[in-house]
Parts: structure tokens; sequence; C-alpha cells
């Protein structure tokens, strides 16, 4: 399964499995200074596929938006550390 997701998206997977992160705290871990670059490339996808998800899903332009990893997305990071990375 590793293979099927780009390496951005493991970045945002990374960050965010310690804690929720908002966007813009999200794309601050993951040094990026674009915004849109964020989005399409990163949490779009991501969402996209359910490997993160939405604390707020009824309102996803909240200003208390936060972004958190289900566990989906727990699974296929547990499978990037078995696989060495």
């Amino acid at each position: 399964m590793t293979g099927k997701f780009a390496g951005e998206i493991y970045k945002l997977l990374r960050g965010l499995a310690k804690c929720s992160l908002t966007g813009t705290e999200a794309q601050a871990a993951l040094a990026l200074k674009g915004q849109a670059n964020f989005k399409d490339r990163y949490l779009g996808p991501a969402l996209k596929a359910g490997l993160v998800e939405m604390t707020i899903p009824d309102k996803p332009r909240s200003s208390k938006q936060k972004y958190r990893l289900p566990e989906k997305g727990r699974k296929v990071l547990d499978g990037i550390k078995g696989d060495g990375e």
C-alpha cells in the first residue's frame, strides 16, 4: 500500500501522527509557503483518500477547523514504518 500514495501525503500523515493541526499549522510543520500547493498536493488528496479527516466535517471552512489522522491514516503510516522508512 505504501507505493499507492505520494510522498507529500506521507509527510502530512507523519505531521498529524501526534496531534490534530489546523491547516496553517500543518503547512508550517511541512515548511511549505504556498497555501494552494499545500491544499492541492497534500491536504486535498489525503482527505479524498480518507487518510486525513476534519474535526468539524459539517463546517469545512470554519476558523476552528483542524485535521486529524483517522484509523485508515494510522494504518498507512504504520505500514510505512514497517517498510523501514
